[in-house]
């Protein structure tokens, strides 16, 4: 592109010029071709053609009938260029988009928004041909489309395959404008006599005529013609010296496995020193060599963790450092020597000539030189800036270089690869003459905007018509110079062909002037056979597979098929040749669901017949759903692809959309049994008894209990954990229907209020007493029976008024206490009563003997009244009044989990008087270990109404009314799953084992966070391996079609967090969850409250509900993490599976959707003929794979599964329809899971849910899985045609020889206890992924073999881990990252840092700053490797 402003001349030159203005006239009549000069202001057409199109592209939307702009460019830079042009010269809202925007993978909302957003597109005509071919928009959308350098829309290239297979394709009437913009209408070489098929061919394709403008005269002024010469030089032969330098890198490899990529480098460097040396001689030779050290040493550090890297890249160093020596030896960095090269001293020459005419205008001198190859760039760049440092003749020239950034570029030149970015830096210093010569590839030859340049050297020779025309362009400075620099061997056949270019140009002119129309009939481009096949197009969508389109496809659906560092991931090809046609057949990765060979028709190209085999297999893999019908592969889209959204999570949500959080509030459910049970007036309610085993001599003193309106069912017997101990608690029915008359009904709730005020502390302002409407229903009670009959007290309980009159007579929880009646403080509770001090306390003795006026104990300086006095400024006004010597009352509220400071007491043991009073004894000692004795005054205290018997009992209350609760609840879920999971399941029969089942629902339904004695972290760790074992082996036999990278996305889709956390919702789960202790004020109402309907405390503790079974409408939430829910559902399941076996299990996850039936499943069956049998028997015998089958202890009933599972996707077998082992690895991962899960969960219920995720990390890590490869030797049955594969396993087991890992003559179980030792000590051994791949891969095709029998599978791999498992026996082994997170809860600040190639590298911050550093294979593994560091730096430290 040339802007018409790019020499910064004033906003008047922006007026249209007459020849411009000619060209918008032409363009708005008919679809227009403009064949103007370089600089001549093209861009500024297109421009003004947008601004007198733009009421098309005004406001409305694509749906209705509003159209787009797109304005298409070749190259990246050019996008931003063009845009910037466009959003400084019109009001239009301007898109840009390039590839590495990740375009690509941008779905079709994404797009669609783009496309609405914004008026004009600039793009490269790749994503512009990618939406098409999506379908995301539609020909008839575009009311305008620009093609950038037009003359490139030949053959396959993207400007070509939009016009021809969608433009062409649409209705005339609905067609675009089309405009193209071009300085050299041919592309490539060109005879004269072609010049008029070439311009029709153009015009035909773009359905557009050429045009140019009749004032040529006018032209000319702004498109000055530069003075072209040409030099001649001799080219220098090479020489014994430089021969020998070279011949280094043809050395012996000394030892390197990797000799297959020590030779293509190799190869390389010598290529690129043989350029140099050729194009720049001796001093060009020496140049290159430094500069490739330097980039070598580079990617040597990087490559240190992959041992054969880093040899590679070390005897790489050392070749290119002794070639650097004999370079020096010869002198050849001397800058002499660049003189003494006759190609590039005639450079120089030039160069110094010209300098010596610019003398006056320096400052606004630029050039630049055209080489032909990367590296010549670099180092003619490096060499010119070295010169210009040693000889004052070149000293004004300022040197950079620019080359291009494609991939596929030798190893040798990756630093010669640019950036976009470091392109636009480099052009950017040139626009701004911070450098004045420029060398570049033919990266800036056309498009790019830089300045008028006053020199233009073609270094090379000029290949195309082209390329003569765009490089001569750039030379529009006044007085400029092109200069073309010609080996003189052949010189007059090449001074032959650029006169011929010279006169093609002034023919073009007179070609260009008043042509009509092509037409799409005259094509051409149909002899290229681009039509053999009729376009394949998607009606739902208008994509289309096209013969142009076919590979491109297919290249980018096997890049998105599963696969390693040692995969391709591309089809093999091999074309027939049958007379005058050839036939192509592709065979697919073995990764991938098309094992079958596919052919295509025959075509007169090996290039169109490949493209025809491909379109029918990018049919075919739409046709089984591996495209969908946007032709994007369902790795991308697999949710959508699937239209399994009632099973999957949406995952096609609008991006804009806003995410939900992360938690939320829920409402908690009260057990249905607890509903509406409000004792009544009149009517029968049935009495419960709390019965504490042992009861300490302390619980048997009074009874309590609650009333109900409801019967409820038995209750198993649970544990609390009392200040005096471990007692268990029963609910027992005292078997008495009960009535209740009003006067006694309301002792009843006024004794609820006022234990709850005192004993139970309630502090909840959000709570209003209201019994007859309460949250819970039932209600405290006391009990009473006949002493002679404590044997029958189930038959003879009723509830004790004379203890409800005794509490309820007094009007307040606290009352003052009576210095005439002493009697009534022996069972008394107290609390002070000044200052702000909270606390009760039980009453040990009364001293007579004591008074106020006495000393304190343990303070003889002041006595008690002082003492008042001076702290509170209290006066005692009764100074006989005796002295109350006082206990602390516990203040534990949560007696349902045991506290690491309290010491239980065994459940058999019951405690004398005097060891319950040592126990329960509050006495505090001082620093000398002197007791001291609390004392009270009785003036400043008050007594609670409640005895101090009472109130211990009482305190327990909280606790087991809370468990109860929560073990209702859980019989419910229990109900629910059994009616649900259970075959043939009657609701009249219990099953034996429900009170388990309800105790481990229970446990299922507690967070951590509960802080109870147990929580749901081992189910949901058995839970979530079961899972994904049962998911992968449905979604394994449900889609045989797709491969492991889409069955794993699948599977992380119903197994994530945020799935279960919907499927637990819509069962109504997060009611069901215990999350709080019961000691928080917000978790528990005590019986006869419940919630206010004040606003404010709705706000923010609770939730208003118009469905509700409950009389009050105001209910109880909690706050629960998306998490929470999941590991909830996850626990469920596991307590199916251990309760109520496997197939209730299954049922479970049926329950969670309904699609998902295991009982529906297909058998896994490939249909052979009989000769493909006779092959498969014929590899099983002579790869002798019976010996793979005696190791693992099983038979194969289908040896394909066994042949598949040694088969690496980087093999293919020939005439067989055998698939990689990657779906069978992606089964045996989720079986092992499984196994190592519920065997770990079941041999030591003293594991933590850490300790399992460590044993399990531990002995499936892909370590520990290659030591069980190696050693039963299943590595040597692998069918693989990798070489890097090969040699990375051959350089293990080196390793592993030269440490000496095993001893001669040990076991196989021995040596896998060495193996595994070694590979896992420390993290840093590299081990091929695919040994650990081969163990999974075999234990999912016995699964599969054996009818998926899991007990048959569960005994081979366990008696296949059984040595690693004693290996572990003596301890889990800890995740390093877990250990040092423990060390610092803290927080450690982990760091990724950009690397080049497969390799990673990391850093690690501690708190105490200390800072470590290390390169892995991926991120986790180095995350893996600096925690090993820092704990290794730490315990060097600690000794």
């Amino acid at each position: 592109m040339e802007d018409q402003n790019n020499d910064n001349q004033e906003s008047t030159a922006l007026l249209p010029r007459p020849y411009q203005c000619e060209m918008l006239e032409a363009a708005l009549e008919k679809n227009t071709i403009v064949c103007l000069n370089t600089g001549s202001g093209k861009t500024f057409i297109a421009v003004m053609l947008i601004k007198a199109l733009q009421t098309q592209i005004a406001t409305m939307s694509l749906d209705q009938g509003g159209k787009k702009t797109f304005f298409l460019v070749n190259t990246v830079p050019l996008v931003k260029q063009q845009s910037v042009v466009l959003e400084k010269h019109t009001t239009l809202k301007i898109g840009s988009y390039i590839g590495a925007d990740g375009v690509d993978l941008w779905k079709e909302q994404k797009w669609k928004r783009e496309i609405e957003s914004h008026q004009v597109l600039v793009m490269t005509a790749a994503i512009l041909l990618q939406i098409l071919r999506h379908g995301y928009i539609r020909v008839h959308h575009i009311n305008l489309l620009v093609f950038d350098e037009c003359h490139r829309g030949v053959g396959n290239h993207d400007y070509a395959q939009i016009m021809r297979d969608y433009v062409h394709h649409e209705n005339v009437k609905y067609r675009p404008v089309i405009f193209g913009m071009t300085a050299s209408i041919i592309n490539g070489k060109c005879a004269q006599n072609k010049i008029e098929s070439k311009i029709k061919a153009l015009e035909s394709l773009m359905l557009s005529r050429v045009a140019t403008t009749k004032y040529q005269h006018q032209l000319e002024k702004y498109s000055t013609k530069p003075e072209e010469s040409i030099v001649f030089y001799q080219q220098d032969g090479a020489d014994y010296c430089v021969q020998s330098i070279i011949n280094v890198l043809l050395q012996y490899n000394n030892g390197i496995v990797s000799e297959d990529e020590l030779d293509k480098i190799s190869n390389s460097i010598q290529k690129d020193c043989l350029s140099a040396y050729e194009e720049l001689g001796y001093f060009g030779l020496y140049q290159i060599i430094c500069l490739l050290i330097t980039q070598h040493k580079s990617i040597h550090n990087i490559a240190l963790y992959d041992k054969s890297k880093a040899a590679v890249y070390g005897q790489i160093l050392n070749k290119l450092k002794k070639m650097q020596a004999m370079c020096e030896k010869y002198h050849f960095h001397s800058c002499q020597y660049a003189d003494r090269h006759s190609k590039l001293k005639t450079l120089l020459d030039n160069l110094r000539k010209y300098q010596i005419t610019m003398a006056d205008d320096k400052d606004h001198f630029c050039g630049i030189i055209f080489v032909e190859k990367r590296c010549i760039a670099m180092t003619l760049s490096h060499i010119l800036n070295n010169l210009a440092d040693y000889d004052q003749s070149l000293s004004t020239f300022k040197c950079d270089f620019v080359v291009g950034h494609g991939t596929g570029v030798n190893s040798s030149q990756v630093m010669t690869n640019m950036t976009y970015k470091q392109q636009a830096c480099s052009i950017d210093k040139f626009r701004r003459h911070k450098i004045n010569l420029l060398v570049a590839t033919n990266v800036i030859e056309e498009g790019i905007d830089v300045p008028k340049c006053n020199i233009v050297i073609r270094y090379n020779e000029i290949k195309t018509f082209s390329s003569y025309m765009q490089s001569k362009g750039r030379a529009r400075a006044q007085m400029a110079h092109f200069i073309m620099m010609i080996d003189d061997h052949g010189k007059d056949e090449k001074v032959r062909q650029i006169r011929q270019w010279a006169a093609c140009q002034d023919l073009l002119q007179r070609h260009c002037h008043d042509r009509e129309p092509g037409h799409e009939d005259d094509d051409a481009l149909t002899n290229l056979q681009l039509n053999l096949i009729p376009p394949f197009t998607i009606p739902s969508t208008g994509s289309k597979i096209t013969m142009s389109n076919s590979i491109s496809i297919l290249n980018w659906y096997c890049s998105s098929l599963p696969r390693d560092i040692y995969t391709p991931a591309s089809p093999i090809v091999k074309i027939q040749s049958l007379g005058e046609l050839y036939k192509a057949t592709i065979t697919m990765p073995s990764c991938s669901p098309l094992p079958e060979s596919i052919s295509g028709r025959t075509a007169r190209s090996k290039k169109v017949a490949k493209m025809a085999a491909a379109f029918v297999v990018c049919r075919e893999l739409h046709a089984i759903g591996q495209l969908t019908d946007n032709l994007i592969p369902v790795k991308y889209l697999t949710t959508k692809a699937l239209q399994l959204d009632d099973i999957f999570m949406d995952t096609d949500k609008d991006d804009s959309t806003e995410a939900e959080t992360n938690s939320n509030q829920y409402q908690r459910i009260l057990p249905e049994i607890l509903h509406d049970c409000h004792p009544r007036l009149l009517e029968e309610v049935f009495l419960y008894r709390f019965q504490f085993k042992p009861n300490y001599q302390i619980y048997n003193e009074r009874q309590f209990g609650i009333i109900t309106s409801k019967q409820l069912p038995e209750i198993p017997p649970f544990p609390i954990y009392t200040p005096y101990g471990e007692s268990k608690v029963s609910i027992l029915s005292c078997g008495t229907e009960l009535v209740i008359q009003a006067k006694e009904m309301n002792q009843i709730y006024q004794f609820n209020r006022l234990i709850s005020q005192s004993v139970f502390r309630l502090h909840n302002n959000s709570l209003q007493f209201q019994a007859s409407d309460s949250y819970s229903g039932y209600l405290v009670v006391p009990i009473t029976y006949k002493a002679d009959k404590i044997e029958k007290f189930h038959r003879e309980a009723t509830i004790d008024y004379n203890f409800i009159s005794n509490i309820t007579n007094h009007k307040e929880p606290l009352i003052s206490i009576d210095l005439n009646n002493l009697e009534a403080l022996k069972d008394a509770v107290v609390t002070r009563n000044y200052g702000n001090i909270s606390g009760y306390f039980e009453v040990s003795a009364i001293s007579t003997d004591r008074s106020p006026v006495d000393y304190m104990i343990g303070d003889c300086d002041r006595n008690f009244m002082t003492y008042y006095k001076e702290k509170y400024n209290l006066q005692i006004r009764n100074l006989n009044q005796p002295l109350l010597r006082v206990e602390h009352l516990h203040r534990k509220r949560d007696m349902l989990q045991c506290s690491k400071s309290q010491k239980l007491s065994s459940a058999s043991q019951i405690f004398s008087n005097a060891m319950q009073k040592q126990l329960v004894n509050t006495r505090i000692h001082n620093s000398k270990n002197q007791v001291k004795v609390i004392e009270f005054i009785p003036e400043l205290c008050k007594m609670s109404v409640v005895p101090a018997s009472a109130w211990k009992i009482l305190a327990c209350i909280p606790s087991i009314l809370w468990r109860m609760e929560g073990i209702l609840l859980a019989d419910e879920m229990a109900y629910i799953l059994q009616t649900a999971t259970v075959p043939n399941f009657n609701s009249n029969t219990l099953l034996e084992a429900n009170s388990s089942l309800t105790l481990t629902i229970l446990q299922a339904l507690t967070l951590a966070r509960a802080r109870d004695q147990f929580n749901l972290e081992r189910l949901e760790f058995l839970g979530d391996s079961f899972l994904k074992f049962a998911i992968a082996t449905y979604l394994f036999q449900s889609y045989t079609k797709f491969h492991e990278g889409q069955l794993t996305t699948l599977l992380s889709h119903f197994v994530s967090n945020d799935n279960l956390c919907r499927l637990g919702i819509k069962l109504g789960l997060p009611g069901y969850i215990i999350s709080q202790k019961v000691d928080h004020d917000d978790a528990w109402i005590p019986p006869g409250y419940c919630i206010k309907m004040e606003d404010d405390c709705m706000e923010n503790w609770c939730e208003k509900f118009t469905e509700s079974s409950c009389n009050s409408s105001v209910k109880p939430v909690q706050k629960l993490r998306k998490k929470s829910i999941a590991d909830v559902v996850e626990a469920l399941l596991a307590a199916s599976l251990l309760q109520l076996g496997e197939i209730s299990a299954y049922h479970f996850i049926t329950i969670l959707n309904a699609q998902i039936k295991f009982d529906q499943l297909p058998d896994y069956a490939i249909p052979l003929d009989t000769t493909k049998m006779e092959q498969i028997n014929k590899i099983y015998c002579s790869y002798n794979l019976r010996q793979v089958e005696a190791v693992l202890g099983y038979k194969f009933n289908n040896r394909i599964l066994l042949l598949s599972a040694l088969t690496h996707a980087s093999y293919n077998h020939p005439q067989l329809p055998i698939e990689s082992y990657q779906r069978l690895e992606f089964l045996g991962d989720a079986i092992l899971q499984y196994v190592t899960a519920r065997d770990s969960y079941h041999a030591n219920e003293n594991y933590t849910p850490a300790d399992l995720h460590d044993l399990k990390e531990a002995s499936l890590q892909n370590e520990s899985l290659a030591a069980i490869t190696v050693v039963y030797g299943f590595h040597k049955y692998l069918f693989q045609m990798s070489p890097s594969l090969f040699s990375d396993i051959h350089q293990f087991l080196n390793v592993i020889d030269e440490d000496n890992v095993c001893k001669p003559n040990q076991s196989i179980e021995e040596k896998l206890l060495a193996y595994s030792k070694y590979i896992l000590k420390d993290g840093e051994v590299s081990v091929p992924k695919p040994l650990g791949d081969i163990f999974e891969s075999l234990v999912g095709a016995i699964y599969i073999d054996c009818h998926k029998s899991f007990k048959l599978v569960n005994d081979i791999v366990l008696k296949l881990l059984q040595p690693q498992k004693v290996m572990f026996a003596n301890g889990v082994p800890r995740s390093p990252v877990r250990v040092l997170y423990e060390k610092f809860p803290s927080g450690l600040c982990f760091k990724k840092d950009t690397t080049e190639d497969s390799i990673r590298k990391a850093s690690l911050e501690l708190p105490d700053g200390r800072i470590f550093t290390t390169i892995g294979k991926n991120y986790k593994h180095c995350k893996k490797l600096l925690c090993n560091m820092a704990l290794q730096s730490l315990e060097k430290e600690q000794n």
